[in-house]
């Protein structure tokens, strides 16, 4: 999906893509090769995860290995965007104050070229 998002990018096509992403590696990737590139991290607590269940993955027999649980994950370290979802917002509302963040980030990187 990273070099996907590359090759969109430089054909000048703005892109959002959604990425688990459990480790470092291919964060530092996108940040050397993606241009423009903004990390956003959303963050919530397990507790919030596992009681608002959506996915009904906590509820399984044998869900696997579970990231946050089984699997720890690599947080980013010094992401462009940090949110943090209680579960308390709408959808739509969560996005609004993603979008206002985003603008805000491209306005100021905008002001110190």
């Amino acid at each position: 999906s990273s070099n996907f998002a590359r090759y969109i990018t430089e054909q000048k096509i703005n892109i959002i893509l959604a990425v688990v992403g459990m480790f470092d590696g291919p964060r530092k990737w996108n940040r050397l090769n993606i241009e423009n590139y903004i990390e956003i991290y959303i963050k919530s607590n397990i507790n919030n995860i596992i009681k608002t269940n959506r996915k009904k993955i906590y509820k399984k027999k044998n869900p696997g290995k579970l990231i946050g649980i089984d699997i720890k994950p690599e947080y980013p370290k010094k992401p462009d965007i940090t949110i943090t979802n209680y579960f308390k917002l709408t959808t739509r509302k969560m996005s609004k104050i993603l979008t206002n963040k985003i603008n805000h980030l491209i306005h100021e990187k905008k002001q110190s070229k």
